[in-house]
């Protein structure tokens, strides 16, 4: 028994659940992490180690020493091939095809390669992080859209605020950015006091012009008098704007703290998944019994 309880935390020591921007932070430590599964499966036969044996030679790859002999050569071929797809060549695309006699060893190199997975990925150097909830267990960057990956890598790991006046409530942008840590500097309109309390996780600039049509239950996005206000300039508005985003500047110790607020806020706090799952939820039952 104290062997089992043993074992059960040693594999609890394996499990790792954090949010995007957590994952990102390792990504930007370890690069490693995220690397393909060709990369890993080559790093995998390497540090097991190899047997070198003159130039001409192949050598003896101590992955595979255990349990096959006298295919040197075959298996040279094979780490060749992981070598050159986990350099991203075009080798990659290709499916790699074991080819020979029965008792060939084809099977056996397979079967080394997927217990070896499974022993490398239980250690630091071969841990494997995948999006929860996926069935094709996917690489967490894959969330990112392809053609706003350079993007935002550039933006988000280079930036010290999020700035974002607008006259309507974005999507889930400000999350994103509060998952990275930053302030947001927002307007006031509609829902987003609602993402940004002032003072907390972020300061909030009136929006005079569209305040006028926040009072009211139905907003008509294409009445003359909203397009007017939104798609002119407020000179005020550009100001206040100015100011908020150079009190951050300015002031090193407030840009951190409403960073780290907004950060737990999505981590732990009102806009974490766990959070959200509970209010509709919550809903979800209060529908069922009738209540709404």
């Amino acid at each position: 028994m104290e062997r089992l309880s043993q074992y059960r935390s040693e594999e609890q020591k394996l499990r790792w659940e954090g949010t995007f921007a957590d994952y990102f932070e390792l990504v930007k430590k370890n690069p490693r992490i995220a690397r393909l599964a060709h990369a890993r499966i080559f790093d995998m036969i390497m540090a097991a180690g190899v047997q070198p044996h003159g130039e001409n030679e192949p050598p003896t790859y101590n992955f595979f020493a255990s349990e096959l002999y006298g295919l040197d050569n075959a298996l040279r071929q094979v780490v060749d091939y992981f070598s050159s797809a986990a350099q991203r060549l075009e080798v990659r695309k290709r499916i790699l095809l074991l080819m020979g006699p029965v008792g060939g060893g084809k099977s056996t190199i397979v079967s080394l390669l997927k217990r070896g997975l499974e022993a490398y990925t239980r250690t630091d150097e071969g841990a494997v992080y995948a999006i929860k909830g996926c069935p094709m267990h996917e690489e967490p960057l894959h969330l990112v859209p392809e053609v706003l990956r350079p993007e935002l890598e550039r933006e988000f790991l280079t930036a010290d605020i999020f700035v974002y006046p607008t006259h309507i409530t974005p999507s889930i942008v400000m999350l994103d950015a509060m998952s990275y840590g930053l302030p947001v500097v927002t307007t006031d309109v509609w829902a987003n006091p609602e993402l940004v309390q002032d003072g907390h996780n972020g300061l909030l600039v009136e929006h005079r012009g569209v305040s006028a049509f926040t009072e009211g239950d139905v907003v008509h996005f294409d009445w003359p008098q909203f397009r007017r206000v939104t798609e002119g300039t407020d000179p005020m508005l550009a100001v206040d704007v100015a100011e908020a985003v150079s009190r951050l500047v300015d002031d090193a110790e407030l840009r951190l703290r409403l960073g780290q607020a907004g950060r737990r806020e999505v981590e732990s706090g009102r806009f974490s998944l766990r959070q959200r799952d509970a209010a509709l939820g919550r809903l979800l039952e209060d529908a069922i019994a009738g209540e709404c």
